[in-house]
């Protein structure tokens, strides 16, 4: 593998950094209909998106983002919070949260969610246990949601995401109640299958940050 390959322990690249990195290494794949350009690393054969992404000012800063299997994005995100993980979530994300009937759509309404529940000091806790690689764009992430009872999270009961991801990025992230319904979901047996990956942390949507998706973190030489 050549030495410039930084594509297994990398997964965001900005500005002048992407920059050198597109010149030095990766080989352009396909010209998407948004304007993007996905490119190909040829010792890996991963892939990276080039972007350009607006701060709250509307500056643009150029970004390359790997695109990653949807189970590599639960994984990495369940051991994220806030303004690190929203880097991740497609802009027309459809989610249900834990304990909701309900299915929101985009980032507005992940926004309004995400501030009711900072605001509600009895708003569920989700933890992710394992997760099971369903294909490039589908997991299943198994664990439980914990409810406040007299000042302390003493309640806890399973709970299953079925999530579906887009060009890398989270596009559907659906709660169930239990581990079974999620896996028949993903056309999984209730049992037996492909086994879960064990990780055990916080998980997408039982973060308490604004889910607003800015380029706010973007400056010269930043990597993750």
């Amino acid at each position: 593998m050549s030495q410039l390959c930084r594509c297994q322990d990398a997964t965001l690249l900005w500005s002048g950094v992407a920059d050198d990195y597109v010149e030095a290494h990766l080989v352009t794949h396909e010209v998407l209909e948004t304007g993007d350009v996905l490119y190909r690393c040829p010792d890996t054969r991963l892939s990276w998106i080039g972007e350009f992404v607006a701060d709250r000012a509307g500056t643009q800063t150029f970004r390359l983002r790997r695109i990653l299997r949807a189970a590599e994005l639960v994984e990495m995100l369940a051991a994220q919070t806030g303004a690190a993980a929203l880097e991740w979530m497609d802009p027309a994300v459809e989610f249900r949260p834990p304990g909701s009937s309900t299915t929101y759509r985009g980032a507005d309404k992940a926004q309004e969610w995400a501030d009711r529940s900072a605001s509600n000091p009895n708003a569920p806790r989700s933890t992710v246990i394992s997760v099971i690689d369903v294909a490039d764009e589908q997991a299943v992430a198994l664990g439980n949601v914990a409810f406040r009872r007299d000042g302390r999270y003493i309640d806890h009961r399973p709970a299953a995401w079925l999530v579906t991801s887009r060009d890398g990025r989270i596009a559907r992230s659906l709660w169930f109640d239990s581990w079974n319904a999620a896996r028949t979901a993903a056309g999984l047996p209730e049992s037996g299958g492909p086994a879960g990956k064990r990780i055990g942390k916080r998980f997408l949507f039982s973060v308490r940050r604004a889910l607003h998706v800015t380029g706010a973190r973007a400056r010269a030489g930043h990597a993750t």
